[in-house]
């Protein structure tokens, strides 16, 4: 399985790079994603993206080389963490600390 740091707000899938609002409220895989949340802001495009590495920068693009190893993303946008009891991959339907198989019964 491909691992993903985050989730694009837009398409809901797994994404390595992409666009970062507001440090991390919202996360775009895509430039027409990122343009088409800055348009219903109702601000333009190339001005926003001209503060790019200046002090009014709000938004910037970025790639992830690591992944952080206890919370991750699939393709499809599936979050995982790892189990706190066995360190297994397993995916997130609502808040854990434990994968199915830990919370079963001895």
């Amino acid at each position: 399985m491909k691992k993903f740091a985050r989730k694009c707000n837009a398409t809901g899938k797994g994404m390595n790079k992409g666009y970062i609002f507001n440090n991390g409220e919202f996360y775009f895989k895509f430039e027409k994603d990122a343009k088409a949340y800055i348009n219903s802001l109702g601000l333009n495009w190339n001005e926003e993206k001209s503060k790019f590495n200046t002090s009014k920068e709000w938004f910037y693009f970025t790639e992830w080389e690591e992944l952080d190893i206890e919370q991750f993303y699939d393709e499809e946008g599936v979050e995982y963490k790892v189990c706190n009891n066995c360190k297994k991959d397993t995916k997130v339907n609502e808040d854990f600390y434990f994968c199915q198989n830990c919370l079963k019964p001895l």
